[in-house]
């Protein structure tokens, strides 16, 4: 196990193990971001805000503990926002009396893996949320969103995890590191696989027809195209100057130049 991985589980499991798969972590906050009430109390006692606030649909949940981080009992809120950023907090464990928000069911089953550092680069993009950040980043393995001191959202979609083992307290400037189990689409596997075909059948072809000879698709093969025979197209009278069902090549067009049958010396 990484540093990375150890470090990542540690900040999880500061949490109070309050993430369950199908939830990420999008920062603490002081408890003045609750004032003026709303949403949907949910009395959780010692079970999972995030998988309650989930049977009833909605995307944020807010968790705080009643009386010190040491309390087995926990309040729950489910919103329909997260908490404004200007209540954030630079404490990845979120103790007591903070607020721990926490994105219900992400796309494609994000999850937080801790704050960390991450090098200066300009390719950081402005989002209305964290939310709308790793959506964007759908098609990448990692995902970074960040809060900015003038109140604003930043998203990074990057192939790379955190260069250095340096965590950070997920205050303002700090990149929330995410990942997911990325999958190709159906196109793009239906893609590979097209290709990997094109590239056994050009091998096959090149390694049985000697030079001279085209190796040319034969009917009645149940195998995707892949049966085909060697012929000479300009003197094999039956081939009329080319592959009669297609030639067996990488750009299979059955089009290839030939001689044309009126051209074979001899043939009447």
């Amino acid at each position: 196990m990484s540093l990375h991985t150890t470090l990542a589980l540690g900040a999880i499991v500061g949490l109070g193990a309050r993430l369950v798969a199908g939830s990420a972590y999008i920062g603490c906050f002081s408890p003045e971001a609750l004032a003026g009430g709303g949403g949907v109390i949910y009395d959780n006692r010692t079970d999972s805000c995030p998988e309650l606030v989930a049977t009833g649909g909605l995307p944020y949940s807010n968790s705080w503990p009643y009386n010190g981080d040491q309390s087995p009992y926990r309040a729950c809120r489910g919103w329909d926002v997260p908490l404004g950023s200007q209540y954030l907090v630079a404490d990845r464990f979120c103790g007591y009396p903070n607020v721990n928000v926490t994105l219900v069911d992400p796309p494609t089953h994000w999850t937080w893996a801790g704050c960390w550092y991450l090098a200066p680069t300009e390719v950081w993009q402005p989002v209305a949320s964290f939310s709308d950040c790793i959506s964007s980043c759908e098609s990448w393995p990692y995902a970074y969103g960040r809060y900015n001191e003038d109140l604003t959202i930043s998203c990074l979609c990057s192939a790379s995890q955190p260069p250095f083992d340096l965590p950070l307290d997920c205050g303002y400037g700090a990149p929330f590191w995410y990942t997911h189990p990325i999958q190709p689409s159906e196109f793009v596997r239906r893609q590979l696989k097209e290709k990997e075909r094109l590239r056994r059948e050009g091998q096959l072809a090149l390694g049985l027809c000697p030079e001279g000879r085209t190796a040319c698709r034969v009917p009645g093969e149940e195998d995707a195209g892949m049966g085909f025979e060697c012929i000479d197209t300009d003197y094999e009278i039956e081939s009329c100057g080319g592959c009669i069902h297609g030639e067996l090549k990488l750009d299979a067009t059955g089009t290839g130049p030939g001689t044309g049958t009126s051209e074979i010396t001899g043939l009447e």
